[in-house]
């Protein structure tokens, strides 16, 4: 396994190597990192398909497009943002706070977001996800959650529009 390690100082896409050390994309069995210390940036997928080892970030990740896979511990110390494209998540996973506002997650080793879920769109395809803070369900759209899935709400529940489906 090689530690790929985001080296841009600033927002960026995951898609462009001179971001990543060593200037190369996350592999297969890569164990990504993102951290800039006293930043605040955000790391955005937007296209391909990249599935790596592990991810741990203390940064805010936004998936846009294509798709993104990490087949072990995924953890997010900022906001997960899905509004576009596939983003699986097959090991343990923790976020700080989720914003599902398009595309689809699966989360088949668990997903815990720590403090808020904001969901206007999109599809939870298969998994369980544990929300510990405020679940803001809200927008026109429709919030699909599929078969073989669970969501588990430690705190209010806010619903403003659109339908979900279970």
């Amino acid at each position: 396994m090689v530690a790929r390690t985001w080296d841009f100082v600033g927002n960026g896409f995951w898609d462009v190597a001179t971001n990543w050390s060593d200037d190369a994309l996350p592999g297969t069995a890569d164990d990504v990192t993102i951290d800039i210390p006293e930043s605040d940036i955000e790391v955005t997928h937007r296209s391909g398909t990249t599935l790596i080892n592990s991810l741990n970030s203390n940064e805010n990740l936004t998936i846009t497009g294509g798709s993104l896979t990490v087949q072990g511990t995924t953890d997010i110390n900022g906001i997960l943002t899905i509004n576009g494209g596939t983003t699986s998540l097959n090991g343990l996973s923790r976020t700080q706070n989720l914003n599902l506002f398009g595309g689809t997650l699966a989360s088949s080793g668990g997903l815990t977001v720590e403090e808020n879920t904001i969901w206007s769109g999109g599809s939870v395809l298969s998994g369980n996800i544990t929300n510990q803070g405020v679940f803001i369900l809200s927008s026109g759209n429709n919030k699909i959650l599929q078969g073989g899935s669970t969501l588990t709400n430690e705190n209010t529940i806010t619903h403003s529009l659109g339908a979900l489906f279970l």
